[in-house]
């Protein structure tokens, strides 16, 4: 299992470009294992993005995913997910950013917001749903343990 892993899910009858995307890791001591394709395909389309530690079991960090969807017609939505260093059990749990937005030029740097809770008392572990986008709902529902966060996405189309 990944240390942060995102999952994409497209249920929805619209596809999706990948926007801005990107890691933030120590190269040499760890490694984007999973690298989200071009394309998030309409009716059961996955995608993924990840990253793991492969250099030592001791101390690791800090790690981060990010990735960025675009549709036709101008909206995006994405998640931002970061683990700061742990050195053996000590450390801070992970936490993840959302965004959304509507006609900003492709592969802009997004406004991120903390999914929940605030910087002192965030709440890696509660779900998101990004209603602010037509014909879709996003709902993220985040697996969070302290030193993993495992965050599955799943895009479904609404009326």
């Amino acid at each position: 299992m990944a240390i942060l892993d995102a999952t994409f899910n497209n249920g929805s009858n619209m596809d999706w470009t990948l926007d801005y995307h990107g890691t933030v890791y120590e190269i040499g001591l760890s490694n984007q294992t999973k690298k989200p394709g071009p394309l998030l395909q309409a009716h059961n389309g996955f995608e993924e993005t990840a990253i793991d530690q492969i250099g030592s079991t001791i101390d690791f960090g800090p790690l981060e995913v990010f990735c960025c969807w675009r549709n036709s017609a101008g909206y995006r939505f994405g998640v931002r997910l970061h683990v700061g260093l742990h050195i053996g059990p000590a450390g801070y749990a992970p936490i993840w950013y959302v965004m959304s937005d509507y006609g900003k030029p492709a592969g802009s740097q997004p406004d991120w917001v903390l999914s929940a809770g605030s910087v002192n008392d965030p709440q890696p572990g509660q779900p998101y749903v990004w209603n602010n986008i037509p014909g879709v709902k996003i709902t993220a529902r985040p697996d969070a343990q302290h030193a993993k966060l495992t965050v599955p996405i799943i895009i479904q189309g609404v009326k």
